[in-house]
């Protein structure tokens, strides 16, 4: 598997620092574990480090603690950190949800007897972190499609633990993304009944990169560098995924040919406020937030703008 792609020149970077960036094992971390196996992060004078963590809550607290410099998390993630007063900021988009091309779902049991919204009335469904946009999607999901989600229990678990828990009958559903949601689609042990992100909007930037606006400030050239990076990282995900494929394979802990029909998220290039509103709209309107805010709150001075 052959991998090159040019990356920005550091010829006149100073020596690198180590930046640790933490991220859950979904298939928006896949431009990251490119731009680190093919070298571009190093060229561009950066020692980046990128630490396996099972939600973007965990991410959160892990920069906010200082544990890691960077997190890649889902965008709710971000939205609860900035409400609660955490000084995070975006920094760069790592993925995008379209409803054309769902790279996320609701699975069940095969023989479940769960197969519209209003079969989850009285069910148990298994969610990463209570009150992240799984929770949330697939709250919104199930009161869009006839359902009440009132009437759903919610338990975390971690997502490599969601079949098995499925297959004992510990839970009767689980919002997932990918990859697992291609061993689902995959395999007769269980099936999807619906796609939880169509609740939140048909178009989204549903992942991000953020840090400390502290860290930000004080390591801004590394913030450029790292974004420009990101940016072309994505540029080359969104046209090689089957090739950058095998990636995410080992970052998950997967055979690689289970990934074969994996739906991939978008590979956007650039934050976008009107692709992040409908998640803070989300959150406001199932009371996580107390109200909503403008989008562009959310976003550092020092993420790339188009045409830069």
């Amino acid at each position: 598997m052959a991998l090159v792609f040019a990356a920005p020149s550091a010829a006149d970077a100073p020596a690198a620092i180590p930046i640790r960036v933490g991220a859950a094992l979904d298939d928006s971390t896949t431009t990251l574990l490119y731009a680190d196996h093919a070298g571009l992060f190093e060229r561009a004078g950066l020692d980046v480090h990128i630490e396996k963590l099972n939600s973007g809550s965990m991410v959160a607290s892990a920069v906010g603690g200082g544990a890691l410099e960077l997190g890649k998390a889902s965008t709710i993630s971000l939205v609860l950190a900035y409400v609660r007063g955490l000084p995070f900021k975006a920094i760069a988009p790592l993925a995008s949800y379209d409803g054309d091309d769902p790279d996320a779902g609701i699975v069940v049991a095969a023989g479940s007897p769960i197969h519209t919204a209003r079969d989850f009335a009285g069910k148990i469904l298994g969610v990463a972190s209570l009150q992240d946009v799984n929770m949330l999607a697939t709250e919104s999901w199930i009161d869009q499609n006839g359902g009440d989600a009132r009437a759903v229990k919610f338990v975390e678990i971690p997502p490599p633990a969601i079949p098995q828990a499925l297959a004992a009958g510990r839970i009767d559903g689980a919002p997932v993304n990918e990859p697992m949601l291609a061993f689902a689609r995959a395999s007769d042990k269980f099936r999807v009944v619906g796609y939880q992100n169509d609740g939140v909007a048909k178009r989204y930037q549903s992942a991000v990169l953020f840090a400390r606006t502290d860290w930000i400030a004080e390591h801004r050239d590394l913030v450029e560098r790292f974004v420009r990076v990101v940016r072309d990282a994505n540029a080359y995900a969104g046209t090689h995924e089957d090739e950058i494929a095998p990636l995410l394979a080992q970052f998950v802990g997967v055979d690689q040919s289970a990934l074969s029909k994996v739906h991939h998220p978008g590979r956007p290039l650039y934050l976008d406020p009107a692709r992040l509103q409908p998640v803070i709209d989300l959150a406001a309107r199932y009371h996580v937030i107390a109200k909503n805010f403008p989008a562009a709150d959310l976003i550092s001075a020092a993420a790339l703008k188009p045409g830069r």
